[in-house]
């Protein structure tokens, strides 16, 4: 006999994509015996791997059908991962090393990979060919083709040259639309190199006339010296006509102390002078010490000025 009110229901998987939503309708009407109809349901992939269609038929006197259909959709699938230094020092190079790995089932052609430099870091070369856009910071490298399980590996060498915390924005995108994005947190700390340095204005200098010590401290490295402290020890041979310097100083038996400077800025260089009276001939030592927070020991010259008598 003849089959009234046919309706065909489907249910589309979150893996493919209808218009009209996840669940269809679809009014058949009536089938005289022997009689069939097809129905096109066009359907989008829009996430790879198994999907499956559910698909059931009602019509009058209670009639019901149920069927189902399996599709594997391939799709390419990219991921990136990154490693570069957690740690480095102003000045110092930093290699960042990108793993592309097609993950997906499906070649992935035309993959660009991208490497935001961040405003801390000054580029210096790239591998395979990646290209440096110095206007938005961007290398670009381009992977022409990737068969599933492929892995491609890009570098760059850097250099730091700011203090601070800077993230490093790392993406891959393919034309067919899969991407993966990562990103590497760099910390850059700066060092305090301190340079010591004493000139005798007169050597050799005649026992009972003056002569002159000049110290010079600079600062060499990329951080600020913390409290920088300089001090003199006098020979009992030789005795202190005067001391100045950027800080006021303490003289005991023969032992000039200058105090501390709270910084000395990278590039600075602080001058300490010292005026003394040579008392007895002979070969005598000027000794100065240096000492800072930021040096782990201090440092320790000497000056051998000669004093002759006529």
């Amino acid at each position: 006999g003849i089959t009234r009110n046919v309706v065909i229901e489907a249910m589309v998987p979150s893996g493919l994509e209808h218009a009209r939503g996840e669940k269809l309708v679809m009014e058949i009407g009536s089938l005289n015996p022997g009689e069939s109809r097809t129905v096109r349901l066009a359907l989008l992939a829009v996430g790879g791997g198994h999907q499956r269609l559910t698909v059931n038929a009602t019509a009058d006197d209670d009639l019901k059908q149920h069927s189902e259909a399996d599709v594997f959709v391939i799709a390419p699938d990219l991921k990136l991962a990154a490693e570069g230094p957690g740690l480095r020092y102003v000045g110092r190079t930093a290699t960042y090393k990108l793993h592309v790995t097609n993950t997906g089932a499906a070649v992935s052609s035309n993959v660009r990979v991208m490497h935001r430099v961040p405003d801390g870091f000054d580029f210096v070369e790239a591998t395979e060919s990646g290209k440096f856009d110095p206007a938005s910071r961007v290398i670009k490298w381009v992977i022409r083709r990737g068969e599933p399980g492929d892995s491609v590996q890009v570098q760059v060498v850097l250099t730091a040259n700011e203090i601070g915390d800077f993230v490093h924005q790392l993406g891959a995108i393919s034309e067919h639309g899969a991407r993966s994005e990562t990103q590497v947190a760099t910390t850059v700390e700066g060092n305090a190199s301190l340079v010591l340095e004493i000139i005798d204005l007169d050597d050799p200098v005649e026992v009972g006339s003056q002569t002159g010590y000049e110290i010079r401290v600079h600062n060499d490295g990329t951080k600020s010296a913390e409290k920088v402290g300089v001090s003199c020890e006098l020979p009992t041979a030789l005795q202190l006509v005067s001391a100045n310097g950027p800080t006021e100083h303490l003289n005991e038996n023969g032992l000039i102390v200058f105090k501390s400077l709270d910084q000395l800025e990278p590039g600075n260089t602080a001058i300490f002078k010292v005026h003394v009276l040579g008392k007895d001939e002979g070969n005598h030592r000027f000794r100065v010490r240096l000492a800072s927070d930021s040096i782990t020991e201090p440092l320790i010259f000497e000056e051998l000025t000669k004093f002759y008598e006529e």
